[in-house]
């Protein structure tokens, strides 16, 4: 439904579902998720299922690719998958004394060169 752009679902509430997937065989689904979504929320949670709920580290270039993504909320979700399933120093946000908002962007692009040179 979302992949396909369907209006009449609430889609907010149907894309936070993705985020609660924990089945494995939904891995394939929720990579075209992220990658064919109209939806910023679709994208957003379909990530956080394949980082935070999944680990799916055969997801790494689908959410790769996100770290670029237009909305920033997105790429928020992608440098914290991107740290849960890497464990890479250079998509992780300092938590020492406090992360600021100011921080995030240029850690995102910390992370998306360090994938593009290493990671892949």
């Amino acid at each position: 439904m979302l992949v396909r752009g369907e209006k009449d679902t609430p889609s907010f509430f149907l894309a936070w579902e993705l985020g609660q997937v924990r089945d494995r065989s939904a891995i394939p689904e929720l990579i075209e998720i992220t990658k064919v979504a109209e939806d910023s929320n679709a994208r957003k949670y379909a990530i956080e299922a394949l980082g935070q709920k999944l680990e799916a580290s055969e997801a790494l270039p689908a959410i790769a690719a996100r770290l670029a993504d237009s909305d920033s909320g997105v790429r928020f979700y992608t440098l914290d998958a991107m740290r849960t399933i890497t464990g890479e120093p250079a998509c992780s946000l300092s938590m020492e004394p406090r992360y600021t908002q100011d921080m995030i962007e240029p850690q995102i692009q910390y992370c998306l060169s360090w994938w593009k040179g290493q990671g892949k």
